[in-house]
């Protein structure tokens, strides 16, 4: 068991996530509440992380940095995931649309239309109509 105070955490999880005030100057965006909203997302996950690493301390792995290593990764993924989110990634650009007919064309305007109107109103109508727009576009 080590001793434990705010001092003696690591400076990674005081640096980098406590520079959203920093990020906002550099790269101003329109909307204030999107800054607030990752700043008091980013506060919270370096506040878990915190008690994470205090609690974690005061645990015996008999030296094997590791163990230490592979709990604290999976603890910070794990907490991201939750705080953050996840995305599904980027989207895929490769699509070569050359081939596509008229037909083919006007089926995936209008699963996209469905889509659109789904997302929008969040009603279960809408939902079914875009899952038969988007079986017929495939």
């Amino acid at each position: 068991a080590y001793p434990v105070s705010d001092e003696t955490l690591p400076n990674a999880t005081h640096a980098n996530l406590n520079t959203n005030e920093e990020n906002a100057r550099a790269s101003p965006q329109s909307d204030e509440n999107t800054d607030k909203n990752k700043t008091e997302k980013g506060e919270e996950l370096t506040s878990k992380m915190k008690e994470y690493l205090v609690a974690d301390m005061a645990k015996d792995y008999n030296n094997d940095a590791n163990n230490m290593w592979s709990n604290f990764e999976k603890r910070c993924t794990d907490e991201a995931a939750t705080v953050l989110g996840m995305s599904k990634g980027g989207l895929s650009h490769n699509k070569d649309p050359t081939w596509w007919t008229k037909e083919v064309k006007l089926r995936l305007k209008e699963k996209r239309d469905h889509f659109k109107l789904w997302q929008k109103t969040q009603l279960e109508d809408d939902r079914i109509k875009y899952k038969l727009a988007k079986k017929t576009a495939k």
